[in-house]
């Protein structure tokens, strides 16, 4: 019976050794990584004193345009050519404009002459001796059809149609 009174012991032993002789996992130390040595620091360049305040230069002079007179004879047609004129020349070029109304005989002087600039409804086979001569004298320059011309007529009351008997007029 002395054996078995031991055998725990022994067994308690053996098991001890071999436990001791098992490494941990876990428990093992790493070595500890070189050290690291950090770049220079290189300082921040050095920073000039500002330079003086250089003034703006002067903004570029208004030069103010002049008006462009357009004329209106009173025609519906050309209020709608004058409209569409007085849109772009505002808001493409930039120049403020004026319509002035006129009767035939005066805007014929004023376009000559130019107190006006710019009519947009001319009938030339009205006014052809005028056209040709302003034309050709260069006081007035054609910049060509805005739209062909319609036909015209004499209109006469139906009355008098009716109590003279007209009916045409034939050239």
């Amino acid at each position: 019976m002395k054996k078995d009174r031991f055998l725990p012991i022994v067994v308690g032993i053996v098991c001890t050794i071999a436990l001791l002789a098992i490494p941990i996992s876990g428990c093992q130390t790493t070595p500890a990584p070189p050290p690291v040595t950090p770049p220079p620091v290189t300082p921040p360049p050095v920073t000039p004193p500002p330079a003086p305040a250089i003034e703006p230069p002067a903004p570029a002079p208004v030069i103010e345009k002049p008006t462009i007179k357009i004329v209106d004879a009173q025609f519906e047609s050309e209020w709608i050519c004058n409209a569409i004129a007085e849109f772009i020349i505002q808001n493409g070029y930039g120049y403020p404009t004026e319509t002035i109304v006129l009767t035939t005989s005066v805007w014929m002087v004023s376009l000559a002459e130019g107190d006006v600039h710019i009519d947009l409804e001319l009938w030339k086979q009205n006014i052809m001796v005028w056209f040709n001569e302003e034309t050709a004298a260069g006081r007035v320059v054609e910049l060509g059809m805005t739209y062909e011309g319609g036909p015209q007529f004499w209109v006469i009351p139906q009355w008098v149609h009716e109590e003279y008997g007209i009916n045409t007029v034939e050239a």
